[in-house]
């Protein structure tokens, strides 16, 4: 009977196996590495001292980490494009050899003699041998074939030249830079508004900003209420080399009430521009497209198309 301390020993043997072999995991599974076995025996010569239940349990442990590694390591056997199915040699060689499917040591020893004397030097005539041989099917690639698309069309660059805009904001900036030189320091805000329309006034803030940019301009605060001048001296030039830019927002609202609380006899300094043709045509066809029309719109949907056909008859 063992004492504890010889049990305590038994334990710790047989983790410092367990952690060797995990740690030794890869190599062990190689099938060209042989040092599993020295595990196997070292484990075999402290299974005869094991004479408890948890020892057992730690054994049984033991040995199923080392299946574990000696069925990786077989199932890693390979010759070529060749592999052993285990589960097919553990099948035929009973079918052969064993009566009551037990595995007994002689029928392990005449499976070794008969395969000696089959020989291995062509195809082995033991029809286990050949059974466990499992060829591997390659699959053959199929060429993927091209389709003629053609030629790339890339798309058409338009110019600035051709855009209408691009034309007429170099001689916005100039003729509001004319302005802001003959009116001197003045109030931002009374600058660029425009009484008439919202979006001309965004407009002018829009070509105002790129004299500011290029330092042709800049904004002063004065009792929080922003001026502009034109840079005309070396002074001013130090102070745009120090300048910040900022995000300037104007709501529809914002504009309604600075418009409003202009005295009637305001006049603008950046005089009001007339919407062009083009403009009018535009705004017009818009207005009278039919999915806009209020009396079309009224209607049910199950009698929208025939009030299209009378509108068209008129």
């Amino acid at each position: 009977m063992s004492t504890p301390n010889d049990r305590s020993a038994v334990r710790k043997e047989l983790r410092e196996i367990m952690q060797e072999i995990q740690a030794k995991h890869e190599l062990l599974s190689n099938p060209d590495n042989d040092e599993i076995i020295n595990f196997v025996d070292k484990a075999g010569k402290i299974f005869d001292k094991i004479d408890h239940p948890r020892e057992a349990a730690l054994d049984a442990e033991c040995f199923t980490i080392t299946s574990g590694v000696t069925l990786e390591k077989s199932q890693r056997l390979k010759t070529g494009f060749k592999m052993y199915d285990i589960s097919s040699f553990i099948t035929r060689f009973r079918d052969l050899y064993s009566e009551n499917n037990d595995v007994t040591e002689n029928q392990l020893i005449k499976f070794g003699k008969e395969v000696l004397l089959s020989g291995w030097k062509v195809a082995p005539s033991n029809p286990l041998i050949r059974g466990i041989i499992i060829e591997r099917k390659t699959r053959e690639r199929k060429k993927t074939i091209k389709s003629d698309v053609g030629e790339a069309i890339k798309p058409k660059t338009v110019n600035a030249d051709e855009w209408s805009a691009a034309k007429e904001t170099p001689e916005r900036i100039k003729m509001i830079k004319d302005l802001l030189t003959k009116k001197g320091e003045m109030p931002f805000f009374q600058f660029v508004l425009n009484v008439k329309s919202f979006g001309q006034t965004v407009e002018n803030i829009f070509y105002t900003s790129f004299l500011i940019k290029e330092g042709t301009a800049f904004i002063v605060v004065k009792n929080r209420v922003p001026y502009i001048s034109i840079s005309t001296s070396k002074k001013d030039s130090k102070k745009q080399e120090n300048n910040s830019q900022t995000v300037c927002t104007l709501e529809y609202e914002m504009w309604k009430e600075m418009v409003d609380a202009v005295s009637p006899n305001f006049v603008q300094i950046i005089p009001h521009r007339e919407v062009s043709k083009d403009a009018l045509k535009a705004i017009e066809q818009y207005n009278t497209q039919k999915f806009y029309d209020s009396r079309f719109l009224s209607q049910p949907p199950s009698t929208r198309t025939s009030f299209l056909k009378r509108r068209k008859q008129e």
